[in-house]
Formats: structure tokens, C-alpha cells, sequence
């Protein structure tokens, strides 16, 4: 996406395209579907997002559960 295009639909109002708005989902997933609905936290879109967070901080956990493992290993 050009940034003069995303420039013009802040600054004058405009709409992206179906094929724009597609590809930024797309590209940015449930997150971006977050941002443009804020007012309905109970859509499938903001469930989806609390998941893949979860998710990523499960496993950013587990991560760190396996270097204070190390440490204490003496590894």
C-alpha cells in the first residue's frame, strides 16, 4: 500500500478500496480488525486476537521458563 494512498484516506476522509481493505487484513490480520472496531470487544475478530496474544506470550513464557531452566543447570 502506498503511503501517499493511506495519507489521502486519513487526510481527506476517503475509504480504502474492498481489494485494499482485503489485503490489510490480510497482511495484519485480527489486530487490524481490532483497531477499526473497538466498540464490539465481543466479535469473533477480538477473540481471535486475545488467542493469537495468548498464544504468543505462552510461548514467550515457555521460552523463558527454558533459559531460567539453563541458568540453573549451570548450562
Amino acid at each position: 500500500m502506498a503511503a501517499s494512498t493511506v495519507r489521502k484516506w486519513l487526510e481527506q476522509g476517503h475509504c480504502p478500496s474492498g481489494p485494499a481493505y482485503d489485503a490489510m487484513t490480510v497482511t495484519y490480520g485480527a489486530p487490524f480488525l481490532c483497531a477499526l472496531r473497538p466498540d464490539e470487544p465481543d466479535a469473533w475478530f477480538h477473540r481471535v486476537a486475545r488467542a493469537e496474544r495468548q498464544a504468543a506470550l505462552e510461548a514467550r513464557a515457555r521460552a523463558l521458563e527454558e533459559q531460567l531452566a539453563d541458568l540453573r543447570s549451570g548450562s
